[in-house]
């Protein structure tokens, strides 16, 4: 008996030991997941709102401005809405996002004689309007080893981004595109891939693939991380010339109010290098890069850049940091950041340096200029996030020879459970710092074109009501605007409030 007893207090210190080992393992791995190395971009800069971390069932019911606050439409807005995420893994999350908009004409401050009572026909008289349903479905976040993404996208980089940075397809409120991306790598390789519109009303897309050679045959840490790419973008039916009438410089438009054009093709193929020399844990991560790009029947632009990534601390109080420098250099019938924030706009109407809003298409103004000069600039972003609780940063660019500018400035709090706060701007091509923030002429609200802005504010006032506020510059054609028509900037508002459950 004395033998059986000890027999099992030996049994039973074995089973402790081994759940203790297990509790041990457990809490290991998960400091080393509080702790993992942040990646990508932090934050969302060049999205138009504030996206739910928690999952919800809401229908929101407010007001929604188009076209201006004083001269525009002003609509009642009705939006059932539904966000879930699905835990896969520790460090992997299923997301699911969908959204029906109805808007409802209460107020028309146009010249255009529609009636109040009349259900918005922009919202639903595409192919493509019918799914943007479809807010977003996602699986894992940019830079994971397999990431998926359905959806409006907005802010969307490819590679490096000297051909496709931040590119938004939604800043025209009557045409919403639903697109695609899926980036997929491993140790020794991998690919990024890119659709603007499922509807293939807009038909830009792009892909990149990598090897990292040396990751066959060496252990050496920095020797594994030389990666080679090439990379390939394109807009399968960009606008090569606007149609204008007869005798006149007025554009023509289609049945949807749209510019009719010419189409042609832009396309721009790339090699790519980038090399880690510099790791230290997860304090200090120092890329190097370069980019070669090629436009198709016109000129070429080289990139080199240095991104530095630090992460200091861990969840939930994990400091990030990232800055990037860059020198570029490109021909004059080339430019970098081709496909960037304002393409689906600036495609119509471009012009270095003055404001859209004329017949020069982007093709015309960039593929068909002559070669004849070289350009320099120098680029430089800097951001901060305490992750998943705040973000700050911005970039400017400096066009050396040409004295123009370009700027960005972000800002979010996106976890807060009772204030969530979102701040997106940008500008293009202007030659003076000191209006950077200029007004269009003649306009009390809207910034002047090749600009975006997006703020945002959610509040809770209740667990199961919330208020949302935002307010976006968006583009939509006018045969009015500019001596024979263009996209219009217009400064628009919502406010609504949101009645459901976050669980």
């Amino acid at each position: 008996v004395e033998g059986e007893a000890v027999e099992g207090e030996a049994v039973d210190d074995a089973e402790a030991k081994a759940e203790a080992d297990a509790a041990a393992a457990e809490e290991t791995a998960k400091a080393e997941e509080m702790q993992k190395f942040h990646k990508g971009d932090l934050g969302l800069a060049g999205s138009p709102e504030l996206e739910n971390p928690n999952n919800s069932i809401f229908i929101g019911m407010g007001y929604y401005n188009i076209g201006g606050l004083l001269d525009g439409k002003h609509y009642a807005e009705i939006t059932p809405s539904l966000n879930f995420h699905f835990p896969l893994t520790e460090a992997k999350k299923l997301t699911l996002r969908a959204e029906i908009p109805l808007r409802i004409l209460a107020l028309n401050r146009t010249s255009d004689g529609e009636a109040p009572g009349a259900i918005r026909a922009e919202d639903y008289d595409e192919t493509g309007d019918y799914l943007k349903v479809i807010k977003q479905v996602r699986l894992g976040r940019k830079e994971d080893r397999l990431f998926v993404n359905v959806g409006r996208l907005n802010g969307v980089t490819v590679g490096h981004g000297t051909v496709m940075r931040r590119y938004n397809g939604n800043l025209d409120p009557d045409r919403t595109r639903v697109g695609f991306q899926l980036d997929a790598y491993n140790d020794y390789g991998g690919f990024e891939t890119f659709m603007a519109d499922l509807s293939l009303q807009s038909r830009v897309m792009g892909a990149l693939g990598f090897i990292k050679p040396m990751a066959f045959f060496s252990d050496n840490a920095i020797a594994r991380s030389l990666s080679l790419g090439l990379h390939y973008t394109a807009d399968l039916n960009a606008p090569k010339a606007l149609t204008t009438t007869d005798n006149s410089l007025a554009i023509q438009t289609d049945d949807y109010g749209y510019p009719l054009f010419s189409e042609t093709q832009v396309g721009i193929i790339g090699a790519d290098f980038e090399v880690k020399p510099i790791r230290i844990g997860n304090a200090f991560d120092l890329k190097v890069y370069g980019d070669l790009s090629l436009m198709a029947n016109a000129g070429n632009g080289m990139t080199g850049g240095l991104l530095v990534r630090s992460n200091l601390g861990s969840l939930p109080y994990l400091h990030a940091f990232r800055v990037r420098m860059e020198g570029r250099t490109y021909s004059n019938n080339y430019i970098p950041q081709y496909f960037d924030g304002l393409y689906e706009i600036q495609k119509f109407s471009f012009s270095r340096g003055s404001q859209s809003g004329g017949q020069q298409t982007k093709y015309q103004a960039i593929v068909e200029a002559e070669n004849n000069d070289r350009h320099f600039s120098l680029y430089s972003e800097a951001f901060y996030s305490l992750v998943d609780r705040l973000v700050v940063g911005g970039g400017i660019e400096s066009l050396l020879d040409e004295g123009l500018y370009n700027l960005m400035l972000h800002m979010e709090v996106p976890a807060s459970s009772i204030v969530q706060l979102y701040f997106t701007y940008y500008k293009n091509f202007f030659a003076d710092l000191g209006k950077a923030f200029a007004r269009a002429e003649g306009e009390s609200f809207s910034f002047e074109s090749d600009t975006v802005l997006y703020a945002n504010m959610r509040v809770m006032v209740l667990p199961i009501l919330f208020v949302n506020a935002g307010l976006k510059q968006t583009y939509q054609w006018d045969e009015n605007y500019g001596a024979s028509g263009g996209y219009n900037p217009t400064m628009d508002f919502v406010i609504n409030a949101q009645l459901g459950l976050e669980f």
